[in-house]
């Protein structure tokens, strides 16, 4: 069957696209380091800016405590939000801005960064906390023409399998990041702790066109870190992340909410994805950041296609005849009798094993971030990935449902 045959070719073709991703994403993420140098100022050159709306109150002070011992002044405004996050603020001796009305994180933070008057600018989610030295540390990374630098997170662990789910997700995209950070461009610094120039994103976060960023037509408030990130790339500069620090956070609550979490970070990621190569702005960041852009956005994408063009063949083609085609097969190649056996499928077999050893070099990347429940944290990151795959094929069937933000 010819369908059978260009899905066996393009299994091949897309196998070895994969094998490159796995081996050259876990040597580079293993072999990455953040130079350091001197501090880049005085730890009084920074802001930390903090949105707040509707967070859990303890997590607040939590994270404000934690902010108050780094030396800096911080900012903390209020999207509708009053009290008790005014008192928590003062009680910390940080100033409290508030926004009678609710605009959103994007609004919120150009609000703050009216209020900025420091040479750098860090900013901080109000469920995360951060150790005693982020700022300082982060700080001192600002060399070689680096124009904004992120964090390491890490998920607090508890009695919820989600944490669990939510850390091995994490994980798997520090290797990614690691390793487009040799080249000195990271697709985004998380919004939950990452540090920029001042100068860079002052004036473009007071801009129309970050405040009601659209692509064609669809206007989005999701992702204004991966915005941000993006325009620092833009301007020519490098993004880094220092892993030396660690911030922990918060994972969903229930199920139903880690989906929503997954569907707005897929609606966002390719709403980024198609405006980066309608504006060919991958050109000035490397043939490595394209590639694993593309990788990244296709993966998806291929896996679902294959998945659906096999259950075509079984259903439409005759699912005893496709069962004994591949129970042939595998006789004939556990008995290794090859001369029954079509180039194409060697090749496709062939191609499927050196994947496998692919993965296995990954997860052994992977298994080097995990440093403590490995068992569990794999054992639940197993079923994310179903659910993130689910959660990827139905944002991209609504990618235009924008400004839901779903777990608020």
């Amino acid at each position: 069957m010819l369908l059978y045959a260009y899905i066996i070719l393009f299994s091949i073709l897309f196998g070895f696209v994969s094998l490159i991703y796995y081996i050259s994403n876990a040597r580079r993420s293993m072999t990455y380091k953040v130079r350091g140098g001197n501090i880049a100022g005085d730890i009084k050159d920074v802001t930390i800016l903090v949105p707040v709306y509707n967070e859990n109150p303890k997590l607040f002070e939590k994270c404000i405590s934690s902010i108050s011992k780094q030396g800096c002044p911080f900012i903390v405004v209020g999207d509708s939000s009053m009290e008790p996050y005014n008192s928590i603020t003062r009680h910390y001796h940080g100033a409290f801005i508030y926004s009678k009305i609710r605009g959103g994180k994007r609004r919120a933070l150009s609000l703050g960064m009216e209020h900025v008057d420091t040479k750098y600018v860090m900013f901080v989610d109000s469920d995360t906390s951060i150790p005693k030295y982020a700022a300082r540390n982060m700080l001192s990374k600002f060399n070689d023409g680096v124009g904004g630098v992120g964090s390491s997170i890490s998920i607090r662990l508890t009695s919820n399998w989600i944490s669990y789910a939510s850390e091995f997700f994490e994980k798997l995209k520090e290797i990614t990041f690691r390793a487009m950070a040799k080249s000195g461009a990271v697709m985004v610094l998380d919004g939950r702790c990452c540090m920029y120039r001042t100068d860079l994103v002052s004036g473009f976060m007071a801009s129309d066109e970050y405040k009601n960023y659209s692509l064609l037509g669809i206007k989005s408030g999701l992702s204004d870190d991966r915005h941000i990130t993006s325009h620092v790339l833009n301007l020519g500069y490098k993004t880094a992340i220092d892993y030396s620090v660690m911030v922990k956070t918060e994972s969903q609550k229930t199920l139903r909410m880690f989906i929503k979490q997954m569907v707005r970070w897929t609606r966002a990621g390719y709403m980024y994805f198609f405006d980066e190569f309608l504006h060919m702005r991958y050109l000035k960041r490397g043939p490595f950041y394209t590639f694993e852009m593309l990788y990244m956005y296709a993966l998806p994408v291929v896996t679902i296609l294959l998945a659906v063009s096999r259950v075509y063949l079984y259903m439409f083609h005759g699912i005893n005849t496709m069962v004994s085609r591949d129970l042939l097969l595998a006789f004939n190649l556990i008995t290794m009798n090859f001369s029954r056996i079509h180039l194409l499928t060697i090749l496709y077999y062939t191609m499927q094993a050196l994947d496998l050893v692919g993965v296995a070099v990954f997860g052994i990347a992977l298994s080097l971030r995990v440093k403590k429940r490995k068992k569990k944290i794999f054992a639940y990151g197993g079923i994310a990935m179903l659910i993130i795959l689910f959660a990827t094929f139905y944002g991209l069937l609504t990618i235009w449902k924008q400004n839901d933000w779903l777990t608020r």
